[in-house]
């Protein structure tokens, strides 16, 4: 799996030297850009410029978005890094523009 700025590629590599595609996962919002991607389990975490996704990806064929959460990110203010520790979505603002803790205990309803 990779992120590319218009959401999540899923490559299926069994043959290394000839990776297919076998899944996208684009982003809906006109604007919206992909930049970084965590993965815990059978969720990945995707930080977009308009706040983190949570995805479904049990079956990498089938991705579903489970939640979503708006950060109020613009251009200068966008994602650099995303982590996920236990209940916890841990979100760095470029810039030096600070730190977004967000409680995924709901997964379908996250929260700051």
């Amino acid at each position: 799996m990779s992120n590319n700025l218009n959401g999540l590629d899923v490559f299926d590599i069994s043959d290394k030297t000839n990776p297919t595609l076998v899944e996208n996962y684009a982003l809906t919002i006109v604007g919206n850009r992909a930049y970084e991607i965590t993965f815990d389990g059978d969720r990945a975490y995707l930080a977009t410029r308009r706040g983190p996704r949570i995805l479904n990806i049990n079956d990498p064929t089938d991705i579903s978005e489970i939640g979503r959460f708006n950060t109020g990110f613009i251009a200068n203010h966008i994602a650099s890094d995303i982590a996920v520790d236990g209940n916890y979505l841990y979100i760095t603002r470029g810039g030096d523009r600070g730190l977004t803790i967000i409680d995924i205990t709901n997964p379908a309803v996250p929260t700051q």
